[in-house]
């Protein structure tokens, strides 16, 4: 039961990732790919649908925590507390600039929601690269100095997590946007892919080797972080080729950052899940919701699979 629970965290923590990763990544792009107002509001328009949606994995991901795996919540949030804080507030900027970057038409309001949009979104990301970088070392058995947070290693993660989903956010919006603004998004892919296929080769190289990392999933984490450097740096020559192929490589990427951290240490972290019976009283709770997360996900995926332009009527 508890191999069940740990796969059911993986899970709604890559679809995290990849679900809403896309959406992190272009806040860190879109002034950028966006050249002026109508192109940045195209941009916003694209991930709208699915805004909501991709945040409510993070939040499943933290009940699935919470509920099944009370004592490793409890390490994590007190070892990484100046994580956390920073995560939420980073979090609390993005979204609130996404919500307010549009509500007046005055070109000062919303540039300033614009540089709130690239800077959450940024911070956003680049705090979960040092969470995964100081969560590869393994799960803390005591609560490590604040400058310990923020060493080499996790200055690199966050690196690598801000790259990896920019090159996620510009693939979305290559087959999301149409015209100028998705040939930009394309450009920024191919430039984005290498730096972020040799951050993440980096990143996992220095986790095994330097740190001396031994854990007991550790081949199976290797594999996995082959496959997730290799498929971001598959978005170069497979833009030139095909965008949704493009896109299937950066989503598998995001999602081989988290489970390879989590496969790595997964004899750890079953050690700190609830009893059985608690497990087991929470799967006719917990289950329902996944599956209709997932369905809704299926669902506005379908209904909105076409193409957005400045002619789309927006909210954002």
């Amino acid at each position: 039961m508890d191999v069940i629970w740990l796969s059911v965290l993986g899970l709604v923590l890559c679809g995290w990732f990849v679900l809403d990763g896309f959406a992190v990544g272009l806040g860190v792009l879109h002034a950028w790919i966006g050249r002026d107002d109508r192109e940045r509001r195209t941009l916003l328009a694209g991930v709208g649908p699915f805004f909501l949606g991709g945040e409510v994995w993070l939040v499943v991901a933290a009940g699935v925590l919470i509920a099944a795996f009370p004592a490793l919540e409890v390490e994590v949030f007190t070892a990484f507390r100046p994580l956390i804080v920073l995560l939420l507030i980073a979090w609390a900027v993005r979204s609130a600039s996404w919500w307010m970057r549009s509500r007046r038409e005055d070109e000062g309001w919303r540039r300033g929601w614009d540089a709130g949009i690239t800077a959450g979104s940024i911070g956003f990301a680049a705090t979960w690269g040092m969470l995964l970088a100081n969560l590869a070392r393994g799960v803390p058995s005591e609560t490590p100095s604040v400058l310990a947070l923020f060493d080499p290693l996790a200055s690199l993660g966050a690196v690598t997590v801000v790259l990896l989903l920019a090159v996620h956010g510009a693939t979305f919006a290559s087959i999301r946007v149409r015209g100028e603004t998705a040939e930009r998004a394309r450009t920024a892919a191919r430039v984005m892919a290498p730096l972020a296929f040799l951050a993440f080769a980096g990143t996992a190289m220095w986790v095994v080797y330097a740190e001396g990392v031994a854990a007991e999933g550790g081949a199976a984490a290797i594999v996995l972080c082959a496959v997730g450097a290799v498929a971001v740096g598959a978005v170069w020559p497979l833009h030139r080729m095909r965008t949704p192929a493009a896109f299937a490589a950066s989503a598998v990427a995001a999602a081989a950052l988290p489970l390879s951290v989590g496969v790595a240490h997964s004899g750890a972290l079953l050690g700190h899940a609830a009893s059985v019976d608690v497990l087991t009283r929470l799967a006719p709770m917990v289950l329902p919701v996944l599956f209709l997360a997932l369905s809704t996900q299926v669902f506005v995926w379908w209904i909105f699979r076409r193409r957005v332009g400045p002619g789309t009527v927006r909210f954002f």
